[in-house]
């Protein structure tokens, strides 16, 4: 985990417990694959997440909230997992014809 997680999922626990937040996660089961900084409080993850019982790519930017909370933003695309392979097929040809 980054720093930057780590700042985040510290003040994102102070946070919920100060409002006694407890809310029910979005997916099923999420596992983080890869996370890159885009920027002073975002970053772009991979994740493995299994929505509705269905398993799924998320490549997602997120957002460091005010308040410490890390947040999925708009930006991003949920792929089954036949999608991504025929997405990740494509780049790898694309990838070969690059000088």
């Amino acid at each position: 985990m980054s720093k930057l997680q780590e700042l985040a999922a510290a003040r994102a626990e102070r946070a919920r417990a100060a409002r006694g937040d407890d809310e029910a996660p979005a997916y099923d089961a999420a596992e983080e694959l890869w996370v890159s900084s885009k920027s002073e409080g975002s970053a772009v993850a991979l994740r493995r997440v299994v929505y509705r019982g269905v398993p799924h790519l998320d490549l997602r930017v997120f957002a460091l909230r005010r308040d410490g909370l890390v947040v999925p933003t708009k930006k991003g695309v949920m792929l089954t997992c036949e999608q991504a392979r025929e997405v990740a097929q494509k780049i790898l040809e694309a990838l070969g014809d690059a000088p």
